[in-house]
């Protein structure tokens, strides 16, 4: 395994590591619903601490994956997506801790969400096609895309499903982030 997988590698598992301290420690988020989604982990005294270190630990883990790929013109677009994730994930932080205290505050935080899951599933699309085409990764696409309409069934509405989808786009488009950097088989 290479440094960069490696490195990205350990900032999926960070991410759901820490998550899933959170819902050890709370549970009822998963199952109430007037609670939505994992970022009430990051509202909680008992939790926030794990919340944050998921974004801070996997955001620092990928900014180190963006710097550790090749100065090549074909990793170029690849780091870009590293370091826009990374930018998202500590936007959706940052967002996080006041986003109960107004409605502008919940407005932001809900944007800064539908940007980063609408960035995601855009650039899992380019490293599914285009950057490193292979079953797999076709297949955590079309994954990725599944939760991505669960996602905006929840927004409109339609489930209340926020958590579920917001693991499974995290786990879809995380698995696709490690394959890609690995090297395609000759």
């Amino acid at each position: 395994m290479g440094k960069v997988t490696k490195l990205v590698l350990e900032s999926q598992v960070a991410f759901l590591a820490f998550i899933t301290v959170c819902v050890i420690i709370t549970p009822h988020f998963l199952f109430s619903r007037d609670e939505g989604g994992m970022s009430n982990y990051g509202v909680h005294a008992s939790t926030v601490v794990f919340y944050s270190l998921a974004f801070v630990l996997s955001t620092v883990l990928l900014l180190l994956a963006a710097r550790a790929l090749p100065a090549t013109a074909y990793h170029l677009s690849l780091r870009k997506i590293f370091i826009v994730t990374a930018c998202s994930l500590v936007l959706v932080l940052l967002t996080t801790y006041p986003y109960k205290h107004s409605n502008i505050y919940g407005n932001l935080h809900t944007a800064v969400n539908i940007w980063t899951f609408c960035f995601e599933t855009f650039a899992a699309v380019w490293l599914a096609l285009f950057f490193r085409r292979s079953a797999i990764n076709i297949a955590l696409l079309l994954a990725q895309l599944a939760a991505f309409v669960l996602l905006v069934l929840v927004f409109l509405g339609t489930i209340h499903l926020l958590f579920v989808a917001q693991i499974l786009t995290t786990l879809a488009y995380g698995l696709l982030l490690v394959t890609s950097t690995t090297e395609p088989s000759p």
